[in-house]
């Protein structure tokens, strides 16, 4: 029967551990607070001590129920805000959207525009030219 009271804590510390590591509560404090409780029961056990200890847990598993309620009604009420701020970034992302196609239409015809006229193609050339050309160059090999 000891050995079990003696383990029967172990649950609130996990509890409370993982409260703290949550950022629920602050750790220190409680933990101290339930530390101070469990030293009273093991001085001197007595129903008044035992109620005591299990009396801090409810306590604590009611505050945590109580927190997760409030913070559930709390994103219920922030729903239709949110709502709205969707709605919002929304149509800023088609205005963006529209304003970017924009610009890149004007971008394309003000290239289209810059760039003017075709040159003339160069006229072509005879044939005795491009003899001429292909002699001197074949001259130049040869000479090499």
């Amino acid at each position: 029967m000891r050995r079990t009271l003696d383990h029967r804590h172990d649950g609130v510390r996990a509890y409370l551990a993982a409260l703290g590591v949550a950022g629920a509560i602050d750790y220190l404090a409680e933990s101290s607070r339930y530390r101070a409780l469990v030293a009273a029961e093991h001085a001197n056990f007595n129903i008044d001590t035992y109620r005591a200890a299990n009396a801090f847990e409810g306590d604590l598993a009611t505050r945590m129920v109580k927190a997760q309620g409030d913070a559930a009604m709390r994103a219920t009420t922030l729903q239709r805000d949110r709502r709205e701020a969707k709605r919002i970034a929304s149509e800023r992302g088609s205005k963006l959207l529209a304003v970017m196609m924009l610009g890149s239409a004007l971008v394309f015809f003000a290239t289209i525009a810059g760039a003017g006229p075709k040159p003339p193609t160069p006229g072509p050339i005879g044939a005795t030219r491009l003899l001429t050309i292909a002699s001197m160059r074949l001259g130049g090999r040869n000479a090499a």
